[in-house]
């Protein structure tokens, strides 16, 4: 079965917003994610939690990947939202160079999770 069959089958409906910054009065940056960008079809694949060590704290960690049709408005530090789980987006691309037109072509991203529990 193909990656795009998997995710044909069993891909589920997520929204993506685009961070924006802004400047207040005294200057300082603050980042906001209320653009909604598109909602796309991802097949969404977690990986066996690790531990590690984050500013001093222990922290359990679960890789997280999701596969896209290609061609999707998609980019680093996005986030993506399924259910009550946010993703940042911290990587795209597209494996074996393949054209969008190919009809085995997809997108990986790779994601963290930065809200809502897995």
């Amino acid at each position: 079965m193909s990656v795009r069959s998997l995710i044909d089958k069993y891909g589920v409906s997520a929204s993506t917003t685009r961070p924006t910054q802004t400047a207040d009065a005294g200057g300082a940056i603050t980042t906001s994610y209320a653009t909604s960008i598109a909602s796309l079809t991802a097949y969404i694949q977690r990986g066996s939690p690790t531990e590690g060590i984050l500013n001093g704290a222990r922290r359990s960690i679960t890789p997280t990947v999701a596969y896209i049709h290609p061609g999707q408005d998609v980019l680093a530090k996005d986030r993506m939202t399924y259910g009550s789980e946010t993703w940042e987006i911290l990587g795209v691309r597209t494996p074996d160079d393949r054209a969008s037109t190919d009809h085995l072509a997809y997108t990986i991203l790779a994601l963290s999770l930065v809200g809502g529990e897995p």
